[in-house]
């Protein structure tokens, strides 16, 4: 489980144990304005900030 934004990684569940899971920022599209086409250029802009930062922590060998 990863939390990509701020309202998730606050209200989350907590989770039994020692291991904290990990949390992304990821700047909310919902709140895009314009066109259909301008939120979707939003919502993928966060698509692929998530993509790109998740193939770099399983390149680099951690989620640091």
């Amino acid at each position: 489980m990863i939390t990509v934004c701020d309202q998730a990684n606050e209200s989350c569940p907590v989770v039994v144990g020692a291991w904290e899971p990990p949390h992304r920022n990821v700047p909310d599209p919902s709140p895009a304005m314009g066109t259909e086409e301008d939120q979707r250029v939003v919502s993928r802009d966060a698509r692929d900030a998530m993509r790109a930062r998740i193939e770099r922590e399983l390149v680099e060998g951690g989620a640091g």
